[in-house]
Parts: C-alpha cells; sequence; structure tokens
C-alpha cells in the first residue's frame, strides 16, 4: 500500500492503475479498492506516515528491551 501511495503521490502511477493493482495483486474488491485508492489521492503521505511511525515504534521497543534488558515488559510498553 505504501508503494502506491508514493507512486500516486509523485505522478508516477494513475490511479486507474492503483485501483487494477490492487484487485489483481491484494484481492480487494472494486468498490473496497476504489475507496483506498480515493483516500491515497486525497491523504497523500497517510500510509507513509503510519508505516513510518509504526516502524519507529518497533525500533524504541528494541531499543527499550536492550536498555532495560531483565526489567523490561510489554506492559511497559504498552499505551495506557
Amino acid at each position: 500500500m505504501t508503494v502506491l501511495d508514493i507512486r500516486l503521490s509523485t505522478g508516477r502511477m494513475i490511479p486507474k492503475h492503483a485501483v487494477e493493482y490492487l484487485i489483481d495483486n491484494v484481492g480487494m474488491d472494486r468498490v473496497a479498492a476504489e475507496a483506498e485508492v480515493a483516500r491515497f489521492v486525497t491523504q497523500p503521505g497517510m500510509h507513509v506516515g503510519h508505516f513510518y511511525g509504526r516502524e519507529r515504534i518497533k525500533d524504541m521497543r528494541r531499543h527499550a528491551k536492550e536498555e532495560m534488558r531483565s526489567r523490561y515488559t510489554d506492559q511497559f510498553f504498552t499505551p495506557r
């Protein structure tokens, strides 16, 4: 999904091709694919931002585990 977001944002792909990609490669039905592509077009960078944030959280968790060692628990890193 992130790749489609980037390709659409940079003009390397048109929405019609993105819809077809989601249908053919992800298995979405046409209505869902069109809605997803509409979000990519109206909110460019949203998926990239979510991906980046998720990866940063993984990095922070890994760092906390390394620093805290036996004191680390998953509960420590869970939002309250």
